[in-house]
């Protein structure tokens, strides 16, 4: 399964930045205003809006959560890798977790029914998106970004056997 880089550097990278630097402008603006009303009214005023505030300020905390997820979990990379840097590996798959939570993108492959997964290989935690047919044993190849840990490209090598519960042999 194929991967764009340039969908993984717009959605992890450029949008979440994009948006926290329109929420950095929204904290700076209730900081102006904050200091306005202290410098106009004093501060007692200020103590008696100062629930106003808090609570803008809580919305801008949460806004800034969600936005830093994409950027930590290794969209931040991605402005100092290329396309071009993509490695491969090959291993047995250790681990896997569903990272379709809190913040986790979708990247629009079959109206977004694939899920975001992070896959363990030789103990390194990588990235990838797909239909729920990667099982834990199997072995695979993939092509990743090597700081971010985006899979670009992924096969399955060797699959582990499937059986169907309640059915012996």
């Amino acid at each position: 399964m194929n991967f764009e880089y340039e969908v993984y550097f717009w959605q992890d990278c450029v949008v979440p930045l994009l948006f926290l630097l329109f929420n950095l402008v929204f904290v700076v603006a209730i900081v102006i205003n904050m200091i306005k009303v202290i410098v106009q009214f004093g501060i007692s005023t200020f103590w008696d809006n100062c629930p106003k505030y808090i609570v803008g300020l809580l919305i801008w905390l949460l806004l800034v959560s969600y936005l830093l997820v994409p950027l930590v979990r290794g969209g931040f990379y991605l402005l100092f890798e290329k396309k071009q840097d993509a490695v491969i590996i090959e291993g047995e798959v250790q681990e896997l977790f569903e990272n379709g939570s809190f913040g986790a993108p979708r990247y629009g492959i079959e109206q977004n029914k694939g899920r975001g997964e992070g896959i363990v290989i030789d103990g390194v935690k990588y990235y990838v998106m797909t239909y729920g047919n990667i099982r834990r044993g199997d072995r695979v190849r993939m092509r990743v970004l090597p700081k971010s840990k985006f899979v670009l490209e992924w096969t399955i090598l060797d699959c582990v056997e499937k059986l169907t519960p309640g059915v012996e042999e």
